[in-house]
């Protein structure tokens, strides 16, 4: 891959995705490079998490690349805006959890679509320590709009365990750290906290402050 400022053209983005990479494109050009990149789909887009770091007097030269609704194949065409460009030392990624709304992606297929990310990024950034998240749970049973509840079809927790395993196992193959901070967000039934979701799918702010000590402490004993 290249950084190239020109869109792949077998990708095309909706309007909402396209002015998110936009922002980051144009918020690239001012970012001093050996930072840390987040990069992924919404549970990253939505995690305050620059806010936390400054809220806790932290400063990691950290920037915050998800895009709502991205899928592997999307962050792997516009994986020059979301992570090269900024030339960091080390990525924290959370990508894969929109590929199984889709009841065809199978462990394997979401393990090679992950894994082209993961290698472009290696070959591209040698020396590049990488950090991937677990999948979050989900609670179906919060859940009202027909909409989520459709993803939530495919995207049980018994899927995401799975595909926690797959992730896990990838981390194992690259040498890169395998981070699961859902000891916090789970209740006793295994799914994600009412009082930490949206809508049965992403975390809320309050979900978000539960995981926090664990990531920072993990940012700051990498």
């Amino acid at each position: 891959m290249t950084q190239d400022e020109t869109a792949p053209s077998d990708i095309q983005l909706s309007d909402d995705k396209r002015r998110t990479v936009e922002r980051y494109r144009i918020a690239n050009r001012t970012v001093k490079p050996g930072g840390i990149v987040c990069a992924g789909s919404s549970l990253m887009e939505f995690f305050p998490v620059e806010q936390f770091m400054q809220e806790a007097g932290v400063d990691l030269n950290l920037h915050n690349r998800g895009v709502s609704g991205f899928v592997c194949d999307e962050l792997y065409a516009y994986l020059d805006v979301c992570v090269l460009t900024l030339r960091p030392s080390r990525m924290v990624i959370n990508i894969g959890t929109n590929d199984l709304n889709n009841p065809a992606t199978t462990d394997a297929i979401l393990r090679d679509r992950y894994e082209r990310i993961l290698t472009a990024v290696e070959q591209a950034l040698p020396g590049i320590e990488i950090m991937m998240m677990a999948y979050y749970p989900v609670n179906a049973d919060v859940a009202t709009d027909d909409g989520i509840l459709a993803c939530l079809a495919s995207r049980t927790n018994e899927h995401l365990q799975a595909a926690n395993r797959v992730v896990e196992a990838l981390a194992e193959r690259h040498h890169a750290r395998y981070l699961d901070v859902n000891s916090v967000l789970t209740d006793e039934q295994g799914r994600l906290k009412a009082a930490y979701t949206l809508e049965g799918m992403h975390l809320n702010e309050a979900g978000y402050r539960a995981m926090f000590p664990d990531f920072l402490h993990t940012l700051l004993t990498w």
